[in-house]
């Protein structure tokens, strides 16, 4: 029993962690959202989201062979229980005053809810704790010191290719062959979000809180006060619901993604140093049909144009959405009529 529970949480650790690894970026993207003022309102965090996200990444692989091969096994679980304690407290915060739908925990390979997410760290540091009390009958490997060093190694190697290049596993809704335009349809009787509304009126100088089914509005006398609406349940939602491009106030997603073969320049910061400014001019001049994409201000697109010096049409997206399509800055993604036939740091 013992060695089967070692086994499932230096795997789980395990895997959790090279997720991660293999999207750095992304993984700093949700610590950027616990960090946000509307979470945990800690600025000075922010800019250390992709160093505190790499860390916390490569420490979990770490954990995770350690536990497996008994290295330090005392060490190790402390350390374990002492991160799913942190994590713990983080996710309930994140379930109880709903703040992060989607904890990160498996990067955007297995989503879970806030409370799915804290069910999760109860259930591993469980297992620790278990573990804990009976580490004296956990043996420690010969090659075990080796098998740590080939994790941080081999770990250290998939996050520096992924910084460079690309995940080396895309588990976005954007990866290779994927038709955008079959991918925004919502099936037909496809289940809705339900919403439950509450109304708070001002009955006899005493708020009070009313279901609509209450009509508060006919009650005489009554002063409205606020509204508030909670998600009962959620309903279908399509793998690509935000995909749009618009310029100048018109929408023209569905013209792009009618197009033979077009290539979309992503840039999330236009804001680029003078070498990749030459790589997108280069670029322009290589390929016929070419876009600009980004979710930056019309002020930076400005500035950027006159440094470019090309006459290149320019599309506004939502900046998640930017930062879901691809990994790089800039990044390529090719389209023939919808359909994700390349994708590429420039």
């Amino acid at each position: 029993m013992t060695k089967l529970i070692q086994y499932v949480l230096g795997v789980i650790l395990l895997i959790s962690g090279f997720v991660k690894l293999n999207d750095p970026l992304g993984f700093a993207y949700k610590l950027e959202e616990y960090y946000s003022a509307d979470v945990l309102d800690l600025p000075v965090l922010m800019k250390l989201a992709f160093v505190n996200g790499f860390m916390v990444s490569l420490f979990e692989v770490i954990l995770g062979v350690a536990i497996i091969v008994g290295w330090r096994i005392t060490q190790s679980l402390i350390l374990s229980i002492a991160m799913f304690v942190f994590f713990g407290f983080l996710t309930f915060y994140s379930a109880y005053f709903n703040k992060v739908s989607d904890c990160g925990c498996f990067g955007d390979a297995i989503h879970f809810t806030p409370w799915q997410s804290f069910s999760k760290d109860m259930f591993l540091l469980a297992l620790t704790i278990f573990l804990w009390f009976r580490r004296k009958y956990i043996e420690k490997v010969n090659f075990a010191y080796l098998a740590v060093m080939f994790i941080i190694i081999v770990g250290s190697s998939v996050s520096l290719y992924a910084i460079n290049r690309l995940p080396l596993i895309d588990f976005r809704p954007y990866k290779l062959g994927t038709d955008i335009n079959e991918a925004m349809l919502v099936p037909e009787g496809a289940e809705k979000d339900v919403y439950k509304e509450r109304w708070y009126y001002k009955v006899n100088d005493e708020v009070k809180e009313f279901s609509t089914d209450d009509a508060p509005w006919d009650i005489d006398g009554a002063e409205f006060v606020e509204r508030k609406t909670e998600l009962i349940s959620k309903g279908y939602e399509a793998p690509i619901h935000d995909f749009s491009l618009v310029s100048d106030g018109d929408d023209f997603t569905d013209e792009t993604l009618s197009l033979d073969d077009v290539f979309c320049v992503i840039l999330l910061d236009i804001n680029l140093e003078s070498d990749d400014i030459i790589k997108v001019r280069d670029f322009i001049d290589r390929e016929e049909d070419v876009v600009i994409i980004s979710p930056s201000s019309d002020s930076d697109v400005d500035a950027f144009m006159k440094k470019l010096s090309k006459d290149i049409t320019v599309y506004s997206i939502d900046e998640t959405t930017c930062k879901t399509i691809i990994r790089a800055n800039p990044g390529i993604l090719r389209l023939n009529k919808g359909v994700i036939i390349e994708k590429y740091a420039l």
